[in-house]
């Protein structure tokens, strides 16, 4: 996105629907360290490559949250 990044996105989308969740996906290599601090406290984070089967799972865990 060339005028802001996923989490200042996610920020402003929160201000109006509170109850909004994220799951972020990596677009970098499995060992590329990610600084998830600056990522949503409730936010979700899948790494790429991921399976169907793990994707279905972080979904399901950040529904349940």
């Amino acid at each position: 996105m060339p005028s802001c990044t996923g989490p200042e996105l996610f920020q402003q989308l929160q201000a109006t629907r509170p109850s909004l969740r994220v799951l972020y996906m990596s677009g970098y290599a499995k060992d590329t360290l990610l600084d998830t601090r600056r990522l949503a406290e409730n936010a979700g984070f899948i790494a790429k490559p991921f399976t169907a089967e793990s994707l279905t799972r972080k979904v399901g865990e950040l529904l349940d949250r």
